[in-house]
């Protein structure tokens, strides 16, 4: 299944309150937990913005990027292994230049 991050809004919209224990942990709703197919041991990101606190599915964000990653590397016209291909040439570049006939074969 494939949702978009920028799907903030959904057909029935809702307002919750949640109470924070004393261990500073909230329990979310049944209905938030099954509209964004959240399980237990499921990763938030926690963005604390003045007077605001945002959490977000971690799995949602990192597969909104790997999609954007993807769209951008089509662009470029490169393959995932070219991309690392060339990244770690790159690094091995940096090391031979950093510390010159340490890793000569």
């Amino acid at each position: 299944m494939e949702r978009k991050m920028s799907q903030l809004a959904h057909e029935d919209p809702r307002i919750s309150t949640l109470k924070v224990s004393s261990q500073g942990q909230v329990t979310l709703s049944k209905e938030a937990r099954q509209q964004h197919h959240l399980n237990a041991g499921e990763t938030l990101i926690e963005i604390s913005l003045p007077g605001c606190i945002i959490l977000l599915p971690q799995s949602e964000v990192m597969a909104e990027l790997m999609l954007k990653a993807q769209v951008g590397l089509q662009k470029l016209g490169l393959s995932v292994d070219e991309l690392k291909d060339r990244v770690a040439k790159r690094a091995d570049g940096r090391l031979n230049e950093r510390y010159p006939g340490v890793f000569d074969e």
